[in-house]
């Protein structure tokens, strides 16, 4: 079964822009650490974001 990851979409782009302007994050951050994530994420590795747990899902 693949996995439907947020960058297959076709508005991966504009979804981190949204990020970025809601956030008031430079979009440089916001797309790197998505791929820092993802990239945990692909290693099996636990990460929290604040009170987020990815092992959740």
């Amino acid at each position: 079964m693949a996995t439907n990851y947020l960058h297959h979409h076709n508005d991966f782009k504009d979804i981190l822009a949204t990020t970025t302007r809601e956030k008031g994050i430079d979009p440089y951050l916001v797309e790197k650490d998505y791929w820092i994530m993802h990239r945990l994420q692909q290693l099996g590795l636990p990460f929290e974001l604040g009170n987020f747990n990815i092992e959740s899902f």
